[in-house]
C-alpha cells in the first residue's frame, strides 16, 4: 500500500506540475483567425506630453500539422467498486512547440460487472475534434462509462462460437 501512495504522490506531482502552467496560446481559435496585437505608449519627457507611439503585429493561426496526445488516468481503491482518482491530458505540436492540457479529480464506481462509470471535472481543458472520441479532454464535468466486452459476454448472448 505504501508503494501504491507513492506512486499517486508521485504522478500527482508530476501533473500539477505539467498542468499548472499556462503559457499564452491561441488555444480554441479557429484555423485561418487573424489575430492582431496592438500597443500604444503615451510617455512624457520632463513633464511635456511627446507624441505617442503605436505598433502592431498581425499573425494567422495554423492550426495544420502533426500532434500528439498523451493520456493519463491515476486511481487509488478506497473500497470495493470505487476508487478516487486523476485524469490529464496532454496534447502536443512537436513542430510549433505548443503545448494543450486537460486535467481534474476523478471518482470511480464499477458498477456492474464488466461495467465501470467515472464522474470527474476537469479543472483545465481544451477542445480538438481529433481527439474528441479518444478522451474528454474539455473544461468541466464529465461522466464516462466504460464496458468489456469479450467471447464470454457474447457466448451469453448466443452470439459465440
Amino acid at each position: 500500500m505504501t508503494k501504491n501512495i507513492k506512486l499517486l504522490a508521485t504522478g500527482s506531482c508530476l501533473a500539477l506540475a505539467v498542468f499548472g502552467a499556462s503559457p499564452a496560446l491561441a488555444v480554441g481559435t479557429t484555423s485561418g483567425t487573424t489575430i492582431t496585437n496592438t500597443v500604444t505608449v503615451d510617455f512624457q519627457v520632463g513633464g511635456v506630453s511627446q507624441t505617442a507611439s503605436t505598433g502592431s503585429n498581425a499573425i494567422t493561426v495554423d492550426l495544420k500539422g502533426l500532434s500528439n496526445l498523451f493520456g493519463t488516468d491515476l486511481k487509488y481503491d478506497i473500497g470495493k467498486g470505487v476508487d478516487l482518482g486523476f485524469s490529464g491530458s496532454l496534447r502536443q505540436n512537436p513542430k510549433g512547440g505548443s503545448y494543450s492540457w486537460s486535467g481534474g479529480p476523478t471518482v470511480g464506481i464499477a458498477a456492474m460487472k464488466n461495467g465501470y462509470v467515472s464522474i470527474g471535472y476537469n479543472v483545465t481543458g481544451f477542445s480538438d475534434r481529433d481527439y474528441d472520441a479518444a478522451r474528454y479532454t474539455r473544461s468541466g464535468p464529465f461522466v464516462t462509462l466504460r464496458m468489456k466486452f469479450d467471447q464470454g459476454l457474447l457466448a451469453g448472448l448466443g452470439l459465440g462460437r
